[in-house]
């Protein structure tokens, strides 16, 4: 897992998925708004009203881009396909953040491929074909929603060394019934946690947890029939209350 920085396009720094490799800090931007602690904006004064207004701002220009890490605005929108079925194949443009020969590409729901969205025949983007950074290409994609809402994917491309070359992002919404049932037998996944404030379940179903007073996010993966060992997959934050899985499945 590499650490990472969206500065305001996420909740938290991020921790991309486990085929980008062992974690690796990096260092935060200083360009723009990045994450800042109640203490940088000040609990009080003459100021705080302009601060909150105009971090409201930027929540409403990004729309969903602080929950998934990405402005939706720059993802490609599937639309709404009803359960059960798939939408026609869409054409998804990648451009290269960085120059690389073409070794694989990967189709992704939250970074579980095989799911939502899956890689249809076509397009340009070719293996084994050199690019420079800021080229592009295209691949194509059909979505098939497994549930109902906002589903988030991912179009990323690697070279042979699993560096990732450019990601393009995809959204879409799955239609259908909703049902709500009253929990049956309950059973404690993990007890040692210390007022935790947020969780969210990705696609493969792993479930992340903001362990808030033990400054960490835990991560207890599922293994196709239970929950294994739970993993520590970040530290050092102060009290992480929010935690949220982008398309490419990026924590």
């Amino acid at each position: 897992m590499k650490l990472l920085d969206r500065k305001v396009y996420a909740p938290l720094s991020g921790l991309a998925p486990a085929h980008l490799g062992t974690p690796t800090a990096v260092q935060p931007g200083v360009d723009g708004l990045t994450r800042r602690s109640q203490r940088d904006f000040g609990a009080g004064g003459p100021d705080r009203g302009r601060v909150v207004t105009l971090l409201m701002c930027l929540l409403v220009a990004a729309g969903l881009a602080g929950l998934y890490g990405v402005p939706m605005a720059s993802a490609q929108n599937f639309g709404t396909v009803a359960l059960d079925s798939s939408s026609s194949v869409t054409t998804v443009s990648v451009i290269f953040a960085t120059g690389g020969t073409l070794s694989s590409i990967l189709v992704s729901t939250q970074g579980i491929s095989g799911t939502d969205f899956t890689k249809s025949g076509g397009g340009t983007c070719a293996v084994s074909t050199p690019y420079t950074s800021t080229q592009s290409c295209t691949v194509n994609v059909t979505f098939s929603p497994t549930a109902p809402g906002l589903r988030l994917g991912a179009v990323e491309l690697f070279d042979s060394s699993d560096t990732l070359l450019g990601t393009g992002y995809i959204y879409g919404t799955g239609k259908g019934s909703l049902l709500r049932y009253n929990p049956g037998t309950q059973a404690v996944l993990y007890s040692g946690l210390s007022s935790p404030q947020a969780m969210v379940v990705d696609a493969g179903k792993n479930v992340y947890i903001a362990d808030t007073l033990n400054a960490r996010v835990l991560k207890l993966p599922w293994n196709g029939t239970s929950y294994g060992t739970p993993l520590t997959v970040g530290t050092g934050w102060m009290a992480p209350s929010g935690v949220a899985v982008d398309g490419a499945g990026n924590l």
